[in-house]
């Protein structure tokens, strides 16, 4: 998950870099792309986990 939002970072920065102008609608659509990612690690790892935060629905 660390090297995910270092990534992540490098990749917002790159973006920002070439596209400023466009940076805004680029964000939302890579925010909505990273948490689909997000939400897929947590699904994969529920059972690695040592806490139970929520019962799955």
């Amino acid at each position: 998950m660390v090297i995910f939002g270092m990534a992540n970072l490098v990749i917002l920065l790159v973006v920002m870099a070439f596209k400023r102008y466009a940076f805004t609608s680029l964000w939302c659509a890579y925010a909505a792309v990273a948490s689909v990612i997000i939400l897929a690690y947590f699904w994969r790892t529920i059972k690695n986990r040592p806490l139970l935060y929520a019962l799955p629905l």
